[in-house]
């Protein structure tokens, strides 16, 4: 005797296949923003280290010749379509070689300077404020001495709106930090901005420190290769300005984000670690 099974097996009603696909549209309409948003950054960062490797290379060239090349090895091609040119090709000026970007290189912020808040060459330590370990004016730049870690503070906690800018050059370790939107304590609290290489396999970040505790990265990009993180300097910008913040590294943006859990404060440093940087100078501008 054949026995009958009754097949209680069924498809998807209309009903739930509208939700399903109701669904999808909304994980899709919050993965594809943030996508184009870390795609736009990787293309940022990777037509930055394509700029640093065409100075490196005219650099090379012209130690070797003792005049300018100012070639442009057809390899290097910004990501996003953009014509690199050079911007500084006179090896008797100071920030020679220089190389831009047609779409990526200096971007400018919709806000306008303001009055000179702070600024200091690091010829001495006036109103530089130590807060743990030490510091010292080493040849016209301010560097950590000894391992371990490092702060220091400068400025006033009631800034609030501005733009901050050094220039820093990492010989060794782990990396460097620039508060921005702190209280200026020994036991830190405000915004830390991270120049990273032992981070992972190295990244730009921004943590948020209460009580010298740091918080994990609540921003991050990688730093990309071919990037020359060692015994160069670089300057880097952090504007604060309302809850929006925009840092760059040597004029390009690599971070841009809205936070609002620190309104005001002043700025400083910090290193860890085994590391050996040097701050060359530093200036703070209101925005407005």
């Amino acid at each position: 005797m054949k026995i009958l099974k009754s097949d209680n097996s069924r498809g998807f009603t209309i009903l739930e296949l509208m939700v399903a696909i109701a669904i999808m549209g909304v994980l899709a309409s919050i993965a594809i923003p943030q996508y184009a948003a870390y795609r736009g950054k990787a293309q940022s960062v990777h037509c930055l280290a394509n700029r640093y490797n065409i100075e490196m290379e005219e650099r090379a060239y012209f130690l070797d010749h003792n005049t300018p090349g100012l070639k442009i090895d057809p390899m290097y091609k910004c990501p996003c379509g953009g014509e690199y040119v050079w911007l500084i090709s006179d090896p008797n000026d100071p920030g020679y070689p220089k190389v831009g970007c047609s779409i990526h290189y200096a971007q400018l912020s919709t806000s306008t300077e303001g009055e000179a808040l702070f600024s200091s060459d690091f010829d001495n330590m006036d109103n530089l404020i130590p807060l743990r370990g030490k510091w010292e004016i080493l040849n016209n730049n301010l560097a950590v001495k000894g391992k371990g870690e490092h702060r220091l503070a400068f400025g006033d906690e009631t800034w609030t709106d501005y733009e901050l800018k050094t220039n820093a050059t990492l010989s060794d370790g782990q990396g460097y930090g620039i508060y921005f939107r702190a209280d200026g304590e020994k036991q830190i609290t405000g915004y830390c901005f991270q120049y990273d290489p032992g981070y992972g396999r190295g990244a730009f970040l921004v943590r948020k420190v209460k009580n010298g505790r740091e918080k994990g990265p609540f921003q991050r990009v990688s730093i990309p290769k071919g990037f020359p993180v060692y015994n160069q300097s670089h300057e880097i910008a952090i504007t604060a300005q309302g809850d929006h913040h925009v840092i760059k590294v040597d004029g390009e943006v690599i971070l841009d984000f809205h936070d609002d859990t620190f309104s005001s404060g002043s700025a400083g440093f910090r290193s860890w670690g085994k590391s050996e940087v040097s701050f060359e100078n530093v200036t703070v501008s209101e925005r407005t």
